[in-house]
């Protein structure tokens, strides 16, 4: 049966909506903060790719570097291509546009099972939550995960719910977990398989899992896993390629620290909460009152199937006693389906009196929230980020004004405008942070003072990136691009015996660097650099005066 010609209009209009609400947060000023964190390895390992043709394995510096999976920089390489240039905006490219397929992903799920106005207040929630305006705009791996494991669930929903179930399901369902693998490694597995192995059990449907689609869609798996196994051993040998993949199991799953087993327990399901800001409280309300509501059986299983997933996936990370890290943020999009519901059911009026009433005041609580931080936040910047007076005075403004006039719209159950009202708050947020925040971001990061005129004496015109790992923070030659190491013994170590070298450490690793290698570093000038006493060693003949006096930083 086709949909009604107004029905396709609103459909049309809520695209447009969710188009340029995410155009709006995520692509406006993409490029304009200098990488960080772990941005620069992703670049710089897919600069190498175009460079070199070598797309199978990934290398840093002509060294092969199977420690990650290659599917995020074969993406930045392709963002590239046109222009052939690795810069922050191609960087960073693949993540946002993750977050729009995430958000249309989950506006085709919430429109089959739930409606379309609950789809689209679920699509808005999910382009609006922290931990995605946060992420989002990032060259790192979480949200391409996200999408991923965002997928791989939606069709195994779709594969174990619909009767008589797709022939496609199961297949894309593990094509999407393969690309998660691809993305983040084993990671994946906790997600996917973990919900399908409770689902299971609950139902005693076993019976689904020998079906011939099931089936298919293993062998789809088996098969990618299989020619990347054998594409990456070809080149690097099986022995360094199963090391790999078995430091990111160990990393994320094994720990020797029964404090960090204790601390695992405790993240996760806090780092949902505050991630999930500034929706949680919507949230709280929707987890609160599914026992209270007469679900309809298409939406009935679905809230089904995301309370067990959401366990089954905090429960499974919260055992793992690896490094905490944004593994949760798959979890996002499913839960922003529940609290998209209650919102839907709010604006109806179907909720019971006494869960409406929380529901008015939990609007009240966020825009009081918001207001508060609106006024934090103004406060900091003039005090510690250096913003221009004007700038603070005009985003502020429009912040208060919208969280104020959200307030009064929940106390008056204007709901509708008050969602809108938490929309716009975000929006303003975004817009302020790239504007004001980032190129003070920019000053005080900077290392430009040195390697500018480092550049300079030594005829350098490459760009230099500073690469993280632990306390080592940057390392390169100046005859080739840059190259990065996990510790200083590293460092030391792949030094050939000839050729300048020079590389910027922090007072913690200094001695350390210098017994492995006396008499051979020595150090050119020191500067404050991400709250430590960097210096910057130089193994050859630059010295200070090659390099001037450094250029004058913000405080």
């Amino acid at each position: 049966m086709k949909p009604a010609v107004g029905d396709r209009k609103k459909t049309v209009r809520d695209c447009l909506v969710l188009g340029c609400t995410c155009l709006l947060i995520y692509f406006h000023g993409l490029g304009r903060m200098q990488l960080k964190c772990e941005e620069p390895r992703q670049a710089l390992v897919a600069r190498e790719m175009l460079a070199t043709g070598e797309w199978i394995v990934p290398t840093i510096s002509g060294q092969p570097y199977p420690a990650e999976p290659p599917l995020p920089s074969w993406l930045i390489a392709l963002s590239a291509a046109p222009t052939g240039r690795v810069t922050e905006t191609t960087a960073r490219l693949p993540s946002a546009l993750s977050v729009v397929a995430i958000v249309f992903l989950i506006y085709w799920a919430g429109r089959t099972f739930l409606g379309r106005r609950a789809a689209f207040l679920s699509g808005l929630i999910v382009a609006t939550t922290g931990l995605f305006l946060e992420r989002g705009v990032l060259a790192e791996t979480d949200v391409l995960f996200a999408l991923w494991v965002t997928a791989a669930v939606l069709f195994l929903f779709r594969a174990l719910h619909k009767k008589p179930t797709s022939g496609l399901d199961w297949p894309l369902a593990y094509a999407s977990l393969a690309l998660a693998c691809l993305t983040k490694g084993p990671t994946a597995f906790v997600f996917f398989f973990g919900t399908m192995l409770a689902l299971v059990w609950l139902d005693k449907d076993r019976a689904s899992l020998r079906t011939r689609q099931h089936l298919l869609g293993l062998g789809v798996f088996l098969a990618v896993a299989a020619a990347w196994v054998a594409a990456v051993s070809s080149q690097v040998g099986p022995k360094l390629f199963f090391q790999s993949m078995h430091g990111q199991v160990v990393r994320g799953i094994a720990s020797d620290s029964a404090l960090r087993h204790l601390a695992s327990l405790f993240y996760y399901p806090a780092h949902m909460l505050a991630g999930f800001l500034p929706w949680t409280p919507l949230l709280l309300l929707a987890l609160g009152s599914l026992r209270r509501y007469p679900f309809g059986p298409p939406r009935k299983h679905l809230v089904r199937f995301i309370v067990i997933y959401a366990a089954a996936s905090l429960v499974l990370g919260s055992l793992c006693a690896g490094e905490p890290a944004g593994y949760i943020l798959p979890l996002f999009p499913a839960l922003a389906l529940l609290a998209g519901d209650v919102c839907d059911r709010l604006l109806s009026r179907e909720l019971a009196p006494r869960l409406a009433t929380i529901g008015r005041w939990c609007l009240v609580v966020t825009h009081a929230a918001l207001t508060v931080a609106v006024t934090v936040v103004a406060v900091w910047c003039v005090w510690q980020w250096y913003v221009p007076l004007a700038h603070v005075a005009f985003f502020s403004a429009l912040g208060l004004i919208a969280s104020l006039a959200g307030y009064l719209c929940a106390h008056k159950k204007k709901y509708g405008a008050s969602f809108a009202a938490i929309v716009a708050v975000v929006c303003v947020y975004r817009v302020a942070y790239v504007t004001t925040y980032v190129p003070d971001y920019n000053a005080r990061e900077s290392i430009e003072h040195v390697t500018g005129p480092l550049k300079d004496a030594m005829r350098e015109d490459a760009k230099l990136y500073t690469v993280s790992f632990g306390q080592t923070i940057v390392f390169f030659y100046l005859d080739r691009p840059a190259i990065a190491f996990k510790s200083v013994s590293e460092l030391a170590a792949g030094l050939s015996p000839a050729g300048n070298a020079y590389c910027l450490l922090t007072k913690a690793e200094r001695r350390k660097l210098m017994s492995l290698q006396p008499g051979v570093w020595r150090q050119v000038l020191t500067f404050p650099y991400r709250d430590k006493r960097t210096g910057l060693f130089s193994k050859g003949n630059l010295s200070s005066r090659h390099l001037g006096a450094p250029g004058r930083r913000r405080p």
